[in-house]
């Protein structure tokens, strides 16, 4: 468990005590400024250490090999159909409804693995409150929003000789909604032949994006803005890449831009966050309990249940969930 040094003092706080602006600028790519400083210590350690991993494939190839066992298992999937309601009698969780047909699938349990916010006010229908995730949706100094906006870059080039991870500083920076955006978060991904077929290599870049309001009122009021304001966010990127890539200059095949807009609309999630909530510094780390109280035989997985989530959290999360339901039933 962190100590209170660690839990009290920001990434941001520590990083500033060094003199280096080079290893300033290094750690500032790491994690975010204004978690608690052991989130910095624990991801160097997990790098370091070797006990961090990339899954063969990506994430996709990850789900595809999940899928197999489940249904080798005997499990059946219900691919491409959005759930609209999570049914509840009596106060016990009896199934779901999905939003292109009003019958019932029947469940002995529920086991959301989704967005808390959509859980709670889409599919619950805002009838149940939940304390844990109230105080996170309400107090968003201390409980930091994973949203962002993503560009992906295809070129048609080979860059295996870049490393995995870089962090490049813009001159000028990007003003979005009045912030600037002065940091590129990039990664390539020439180390997994997933990604290089025919030549071609991937790019993609993160930038720090809470201006979920922003976009959504400005795709409302024109889509045509909307994408106006990508296509120049993009370029801006392109430009910036450019000294590190030069091979984008006339290589470059595809470009997407994903904005925490997107992110909400394809997974729901709140203010297109596409991890769960941060722990400020100086805030109590707490897990949550994994129920919702009122309700029978349902139990809560996934990434939003965790702090930070992530992919590892999301299956321990999976795990405990399954263990509630057996302890329950003896």
């Amino acid at each position: 468990m962190p100590d209170r040094k660690t839990s009290r003092l920001s990434v941001g706080e520590f990083i500033a005590q060094f003199k280096s602006p080079v290893i300033r600028r290094l750690l500032s790519c790491t994690v975010h400024p204004d978690m608690p400083s052991y989130a910095l210590f624990f991801s160097l350690g997990t790098r370091t250490s070797g006990d961090g991993g990339w899954v063969q494939g990506g994430s996709l190839a990850f789900a595809g090999r999940i899928r197999q066992r489940f249904e080798a298992l005997g499990g059946i999937l219900h691919l491409n159909k959005d759930v609209s309601e999570i049914v509840i009698k009596n106060g016990v969780a009896t199934g779901i409804k999905l939003a292109s047909d009003s019958a019932e699938i029947p469940a002995d349990y529920i086991l959301p693995a989704i967005d808390a916010h959509s859980l709670l006010y889409r599919l619950l229908g805002g009838r149940y409150k939940s304390n844990y995730f109230e105080k996170r949706f309400n107090q968003p100094g201390k409980y930091i929003i994973s949203a962002a906006t993503h560009v992906a870059l295809g070129v048609h080039a080979d860059l295996s000789g870049y490393p995995h991870h870089l962090c490049i500083e813009p001159e000028q920076p990007f003003v979005l909604n009045g912030t600037n955006i002065a940091q590129l978060n990039v990664k390539t991904y020439d180390h997994d032949p997933a990604f290089t077929a025919g030549g071609r290599s991937l790019i993609t870049v993160l930038l720090r994006d809470t201006h979920f309001d922003y976009w959504k009122t400005l795709k409302e009021q024109s889509g045509e803005a909307y994408r106006q304001e990508k296509e120049r966010l993009g370029a801006w990127v392109i430009k910036n890449l450019l000294p590190v890539f030069p091979q984008l200059e006339d290589r470059l095949e595809m470009t997407d831009i994903a904005t925490p807009l997107t992110f909400h609309h394809y997974c729901h999630t709140y203010k297109g966050a596409y991890m769960s909530f941060l722990p400020g510094a100086r805030v109590r780390q707490e897990f949550n309990k994994g129920r919702i109280k009122g309700i029978k035989n349902l139990y809560l997985a996934g990434q939003w249940v965790a702090p930070a989530g992530g992919l590892p959290m999301a299956a321990a999360t999976g795990k405990f969930a399954i263990q509630r339901i057996l302890r329950n039933r003896n």
